[in-house]
C-alpha cells in the first residue's frame, strides 16, 4: 500500500512539474527578416528601415525597375490611389543593378511619381525575402503585417488592390 501511495505522489509531482513547464509563456516569434532590412535613397543616400516605414497605417511596398513598363503602370496607378487616399503610403524598392541619383530624379520627374519614397536594392535581396523573383511585385502592409501580395501587374490587379485597401 505504501508503495502505491509513493507511486501516486511521484506521479502527482511529475504532473505538476509538467503543467508548470507547459504554462511558461513561449518566446515570441522572431520578426520577419524584411523588417530589419536597411535600404538607401539613391538621391540622398539616406538609410531607411523597412520595418519602421511600414509599422503604422497602410503601405504598398513595390519592387520595381526603371526599364519595366508594367512597373511604371503599377506606379502610375498607385500614384492615383495616393491622391484619393492621402493616408496610403507607397515605398518603391528599385532593383536596378546600377542605381544613380540622376537615374531616379529623371525617372520620377518624367513619370510624375512625386510623394513616393524610392529606395535601392540592387542585389534583389528584399524581394526574395517576400518570395518574389521578378518585377513588378508588391506587398500591401497594414500596421507592420503583410496582408496581401501581388505578383505582376495587369488591369485586373487594379480592382484587387483597391479591394485590399478597403479592408
Amino acid at each position: 500500500m505504501r508503495r502505491w501511495i509513493a507511486v501516486f505522489v511521484a506521479l502527482l509531482v511529475l504532473g505538476a512539474a509538467a503543467v508548470a513547464v507547459a504554462a511558461e509563456p513561449a518566446a515570441p516569434p522572431a520578426p520577419p527578416a524584411w523588417k530589419s532590412a536597411e535600404l538607401n535613397e539613391p538621391e540622398t543616400g539616406k538609410t531607411h528601415n523597412l520595418g519602421a516605414l511600414t509599422a503604422k497605417g497602410k503601405t504598398m511596398l513595390v519592387f520595381s525597375q526603371t526599364a519595366c513598363s508594367a512597373c511604371r503602370g503599377e506606379l502610375s496607378f498607385l500614384q492615383e490611389l495616393r491622391q484619393k487616399n492621402p493616408n496610403f503610403n507607397v515605398v518603391v524598392v528599385n532593383v536596378d543593378i546600377k542605381p544613380s541619383k540622376e537615374l531616379f530624379e529623371g525617372y520620377k520627374g518624367a513619370y510624375g511619381f512625386g510623394g513616393m519614397l524610392f529606395l535601392s536594392d540592387p542585389t534583389f535581396k528584399v524581394p526574395q525575402m517576400f518570395g518574389f523573383g521578378f518585377t513588378p511585385a508588391s506587398a500591401l502592409i497594414a500596421d507592420g503585417d503583410v496582408v496581401e501580395s501581388f505578383k505582376g501587374f495587369r488591369a485586373e490587379e487594379k480592382t484587387k488592390i483597391e479591394e485590399a485597401l478597403k479592408k
